[in-house]
């Protein structure tokens, strides 16, 4: 109820609706993305607060990366460890999500296709589409080597891109790939039966992120200077880009020097804790 009250005097005070032309400039010029990249796209449609339809957005993006390109969105299902407690099946023809309006929009598009994956599908158009889709089963955690997240890292000019959210899940495949990163997942392994596009049910195993107190993605890369991570704010609105090899080389290079994200929230909570105390003297 907090969030819902909040989310509707946010959207009253970014003022006059978003335009199209509007989005479009966030897309082409702001964003700079142009044809043949590669883009994931997180995004919160209503704090857009366009005066466009979920679908004109999508073809904006399509028209933006072009047939040579790829464009992906995330297709999660209900809360994770729910969904794999109570034992329900991911469809990939007919779960919906609730990873948003626009992702739920795009992936209704005719050749779109959903990876399968029982908790962190993603819904992929492109060229390279069965590609990046075709071994996301296979992934033991959600965004390791096999997973479409670590295949999109490797396409030329891939990017992942937030349209008001500064939310990243390509942090996650950097935490997954690299073998020294502290992993954040319940140690008991589930079990989910998929349905793919034959109608065929497949049983996939797979681990699940537990909750902790680590840094949001965004302040994780933010505050440790990611090479090729800019974020915007156009006309109140927030957006943000970065290049997926970038997120992953980085992360790397803050893994060698141990300050992973959760190291880097403890120790922002101590200085908090000092100046607390200091403002209490």
């Amino acid at each position: 109820m907090i969030k819902k009250h909040y989310r509707k005097l946010y959207r009253r005070w970014l003022g006059r609706p978003l335009s199209k032309d509007e989005f479009r400039y966030v897309v082409k010029e702001l964003l700079v993305i142009g044809k043949g990249d590669s883009v994931l796209v997180h995004c919160s449609f209503g704090n857009l607060k366009p005066s466009f339809s979920p679908a004109e957005a999508v073809e904006i993006l399509m028209e933006a990366v072009g047939p040579q390109g790829n464009l992906l969105m995330p297709y999660y299902p209900e809360d994770s460890i729910r969904w794999l407690q109570e034992g329900k099946i991911f469809d990939v023809r007919s779960t919906p999500t609730r990873s948003g309006l626009l992702s739920a929009t795009f992936s209704k598009y005719p050749d779109v296709r959903k990876s399968l994956h029982p908790i962190k599908s993603l819904a992929v158009w492109g060229k390279d589409r069965d590609y990046l889709i075709s071994t996301h089963h296979e992934s033991v955690t959600p965004y390791d080597y096999k997973s479409p997240y670590f295949r999109l890292s490797q396409c030329k000019n891939s990017k992942a891109v937030g349209l008001g959210v500064f939310k990243n899940v390509m942090v996650h495949c950097a935490e997954d790939i690299i073998d020294a990163y502290p992993k954040y997942y319940h140690e008991k392994m589930y079990t989910a039966a998929c349905v793919d596009y034959d109608k065929k049910k497949i049983r996939i195993k797979t681990y699940v992120h537990s909750r902790t107190s680590r840094l949001p993605p965004c302040e994780y890369l933010y505050q440790t200077n990611c090479p090729n991570y800019a974020e915007y704010f156009y006309r109140s609105r927030r957006f943000y880009t970065s290049r997926c090899s970038s997120i992953i080389e980085h992360i790397k290079m803050l893994c060698n020097k141990d300050l992973t994200a959760e190291k880097l929230s403890f120790k922002q909570n101590y200085i908090r804790k000092i100046l607390s105390r200091i403002n209490r003297i």
